[in-house]
């Protein structure tokens, strides 16, 4: 099952307690990040304040996660998807990386749970 909750530090728990659960964790709260690290069913979503409008929330998130553990959003039409795709392309500048964060990720989670695009 995949589940997409707000980062919260109870976030943590339930992915330790629910280790075979996919979770997508919302946003880029600075935090909370340091505590998901461990938990590999756990990928962390751009989107709201701090991942396109904030600035110094993705570098640190992409040290925690890496390219394979971070998912493109941007919370449209709340917020405009311009500053997300160009932090995106900043914090990750070979192609490879940016593919995986813009769609890769997204592909690879719904792939393990039966979905095929």
């Amino acid at each position: 099952m995949i589940v997409q909750l707000h980062n919260h530090v109870s976030v943590a728990e339930i992915a330790r307690r629910y280790p075979q659960l996919d979770i997508v964790a919302a946003h880029l709260y600075p935090e909370v990040l340091p505590l998901l690290t461990d938990f590999p069913n756990v990928i962390v979503d751009i989107c709201g304040s701090n991942g396109g409008l904030c600035r110094n929330a993705l570098l640190p998130a992409k040290e925690m996660f890496g390219h394979e553990r971070l998912m493109f959003s941007s919370d449209f039409p709340i917020y405009d998807a311009e500053p997300y795709i160009c932090r995106v392309k900043r914090a990750f500048p070979q192609e490879a990386e940016q593919q995986a964060v813009f769609s890769g990720n997204l592909k690879r989670l719904f792939k393990k749970h039966g979905v095929d695009f």
